[in-house]
C-alpha cells in the first residue's frame, strides 16, 4: 500500500525532481516507510513514490522498481495471488530478485502485456513506464478499491490523491454540476460518467480499466478489461452453499498474506462477523478487532460486536467518537478525503482506523462489498416489483435530479447553470441482478471504497475486502435471486453459510442497520451548530444557497436520510474552503 504520482511529457522541463518530491510529500500519509523519485534517462517520465511496507519489507522491494532493462513501476495496493502467479511465471523462464507482489506485476506485464491485469486477484493501481516504446501503462483494480487520478495538461499527470495535483500547478476549479448533484442527492459519483470528479480538470481512471499514454503523440487509450456477467445459473442450494464458503475462505486466506500485523473491523453486523468467524477458524493468533461504539444510540451494535469477539476469544478494541470530536476533526477529515462526504459514518470509520494505528495493526480486513453483491440492503426486498421498476426508477431519479436540484434552498441562478452539466441516469432494471450491478459498478460502492481508502491511508493503514474477490463476485451475480433474498431475509445464502458459526441474533436478524453513528444528535451539539451556521453563510456568499436560508431554523437528520441537506451544506462548504486543493 503506497502513494504514487508521476509526470510524463516531451517537455523535459516539466519533469522536475522538486515538483515530483512535493507531489510525493502530499501523499506522505499513504507511505511513511520510504520515499523516492525517479526520472527516466530521456527525461520524458518522472515518478514519485511513498512506501508503506506490507509484503517484502526489504530495501530490494522498494519502488520505483526496474525490470528487464526497460520497465519501471510504481504500485499502490496488493496482488493477493502473487505467490501463485510468481510460480507460473518462473515456469515460463522469468526470474525474481524479491518476494514482493510488485515484481510479479512487472514480470506479468513483460509476459502478458496489457492482459496481465486479467490474472490479478487484488486491489491495485499502478503505472509502468516502458523506456523502449515510450508508453506509460496504467491500470486500476476491478472495483476501484485503489484510486488513480490523472489530468492531461501539456503532458500527463497522475496521482493516488487529488491533493497531489495542486503542488504540480494544476488549476483546481470546481465542477459545479457535481456540487449541485451532491447537494441534491448526497451522491459523490456521476453514474453517467465514471471518470468524473469534483474538479473540472482532474479525472479518475474508472475501475476495471487500463490506460495507455504514448508520450510521442500525447495519445491516451482507455479500455475496460473486466465485466461481471449477469447471467443467472440454475445451481442447487447445497452446491451454492459449498461454493460460497469455499470462495470466501480462499479470499480471506489470500488477504492474510502480510509481513506486518493484521486485524479486522468488527461492526457487529453479518458481514464483518462472517470474516471474524473465518479468521477464528483459520486459527489466526493474537487477532485484534476494532469497533466504533455510540452509547445510548438505538442503532449501536457494539454489543453484538463484543458477543462475536467473546465467542472467538478475540481482543475487541473500541473507540467512542463524540460530536465534540467530530467538530474538532472536520477540517482534517476533509483534507484527507479531498472530495465531499455524504454522512458522519465516514468520520466513525476514520476513528476506527485511527484506533488500529494506535494499536500498531497495519492491515485490517473489512466486510465492505457484501451488501452490494449478495443483496444486503433492505430496499432489495422490493425486487419483485421489477416489472414496475423502470418507470419507478425514472420517476425517482428525475425527482432527485431535477426537483431536489432546484430545492428552494439552492440559489436559482447556480442551480439553473449547474444543472446543464448533469445527466439524469435512468437504470433499466428487469431483475434483482440489474439493480445489484448498478449499485456495485455504477453508483454507491465506489463511493464507499473511496471513503475506506482515504480513511485507512490517513493513518497509514491498509484495508482489505474479502467479499470483493472477483471470482466470488462473479459467482454471486450468477446466483438466482431466490438464493439472495429468501423468506424476507436479505443475503440469505451468506446467512445459511454462517448458520451455527455465528450467534443467531446476528445471522437471522431482518433489521438492516449499517454502519451508522448518531448524526442527528451530533449535529444538534452546540459546536456543530456553530459550524453549520458558518457553512451556511459561506455557501450564501458563494452563490450556492439562497440568502433566505439564513433566517431558517437549522435542521438535523440521521446519517442515511435522503433529506440530510444541512449535512451536505456543511460538507460542501468545508470542501470548497479547505486549504489547498
Amino acid at each position: 500500500m503506497c502513494g504514487i504520482a508521476g509526470i510524463i511529457s516531451l517537455e523535459r522541463s516539466k519533469i522536475n525532481e522538486h515538483i515530483l518530491t512535493q507531489m510525493g510529500t502530499s501523499l506522505a500519509h499513504r507511505g511513511p516507510d520510504g520515499k523516492a523519485t525517479w526520472i527516466s534517462n530521456d527525461g520524458y517520465a518522472g515518478f514519485s513514490h511513498r512506501r508503506l511496507t506490507i509484503i517484502d519489507t526489504s530495501e530490494a522491494a522498494a519502488q520505483p522498481m526496474h525490470y528487464a532493462g526497460s520497465y519501471t513501476i510504481i504500485h499502490n495496493g496488493e496482488i493477493y495471488n502473487y505467490i501463485e502467479l510468481r510460480e507460473e511465471l518462473k515456469k515460463k523462464g522469468y526470474e525474481f530478485k524479491t518476494v514482493s507482489d510488485t515484481e510479479v506485476i512487472l514480470a506479468a506485464y513483460a509476459h502478458y502485456g496489457e492482459k496481465c491485469v486479467e490474472y490479478f486477484d487484488g486491489m491495485f493501481s499502478f503505472a509502468i513506464w516502458d523506456d523502449y516504446t515510450k508508453i506509460l501503462f496504467c491500470a486500476r483494480d476491478r472495483f476501484g478499491e485503489k484510486p488513480f487520478y490523472y489530468t492531461e495538461d501539456n503532458g500527463f499527470y497522475f496521482a493516488s490523491e487529488i491533493k497531489a495535483f495542486s503542488v504540480a500547478g494544476i488549476p483546481s476549479d470546481h465542477d459545479n454540476g457535481m456540487l449541485l448533484y451532491f447537494l441534491g442527492s448526497g451522491n459523490t459519483l456521476d453514474p453517467s460518467d465514471s471518470s468524473r470528479t469534483f474538479y473540472r480538470r482532474i479525472k479518475k481512471l474508472p475501475a476495471s480499466h487500463w490506460l495507455k499514454y504514448d508520450v510521442r503523440n500525447s495519445a491516451v487509450t482507455i479500455k475496460k478489461y473486466w465485466e461481471a456477467s449477469r447471467e443467472v445459473s440454475s445451481i442447487k442450494v447445497n452446491e451454492a452453499l459449498e461454493r460460497l464458503n469455499e470462495l470466501l475462505t480462499l479470499s480471506v486466506k489470500r488477504r492474510l498474506r502480510s509481513d506486518v500485523p493484521i486485524g479486522t473491523s468488527l461492526s457487529g453486523g453479518l458481514d464483518s462477523s462472517s470474516i471474524a468467524a473465518c479468521l477464528s477458524e483459520m486459527q489466526v493468533r493474537n487477532l485484534k478487532t476494532f469497533t466504533a461504539s455510540f452509547p445510548g444510540f438505538e442503532k449501536d451494535e457494539a454489543g453484538k460486536a463484543k458477543k462475536v469477539a467473546d465467542k472467538f476469544n478475540l481482543r475487541n478494541m473500541v473507540v467512542t467518537p463524540t460530536s465534540a470530536d467530530l467538530a474538532n476533526d472536520l477540517e482534517k477529515l476533509a483534507r484527507f478525503q479531498d472530495e465531499p462526504i455524504a454522512s458522519t459514518s465516514v468520520y466513525a470509520q476514520f476513528r476506527v482506523f485511527e484506533l488500529a494505528a494506535k494499536e500498531n495493526v497495519t492491515v485490517l480486513l473489512d466486510g465492505q462489498g457484501a451488501d452490494e453483491v449478495l443483496g444486503g440492503y433492505d430496499h432489495y426486498r422490493n425486487w419483485r416489483l421489477k416489472s414496475l421498476f423502470p418507470a419507478f426508477a425514472a420517476r425517482v431519479l428525475e425527482r432527485r435530479g431535477r426537483r431536489e436540484l432546484f430545492d428552494p434552498s439552492i440559489n436559482r441562478g447556480f442551480a439553473e447553470s449547474a444543472a446543464k452539466e448533469i445527466n439524469i441516469v435512468k437504470p433499466v432494471v428487469h431483475r434483482l441482478n440489474d439493480l445489484l450491478y448498478f449499485d456495485t459498478f455504477c453508483a454507491g460502492l465506489e463511493q464507499l471504497l473511496r471513503y475506506a481508502d482515504r480513511n485507512s491511508m490517513a493513518h497509514s493503514r491498509e484495508v482489505r475486502l474479502p467479499f470483493l474477490n472477483h471470482e466470488l463476485v462473479s459467482f454471486a451475480f450468477s446466483l438466482p435471486a431466490s438464493l439472495k433474498i429468501h423468506g424476507g431475509f436479505t443475503k440469505w445464502l451468506l446467512r445459511k453459510v454462517m448458520h451455527g458459526r455465528l450467534p443467531d441474533e446476528i445471522v437471522w436478524t431482518k433489521r438492516k442497520i449499517g454502519f451508522e453513528p448518531p448524526q442527528k444528535k451530533w449535529m444538534e451539539h452546540k459546536g456543530m451548530q456553530e459550524i453549520l451556521i458558518e457553512a451556511r453563510k459561506n455557501l450564501v456568499k458563494d452563490g450556492i444557497l439562497d440568502k433566505v436560508v439564513l433566517g431558517q431554523r437549522l435542521s438535523a437528520n440521521e446519517a442515511f436520510n435522503r433529506r440530510a441537506y444541512a449535512w451536505r451544506w456543511l460538507a460542501t462548504s468545508i470542501f470548497m474552503h479547505k486549504k489547498g486543493v
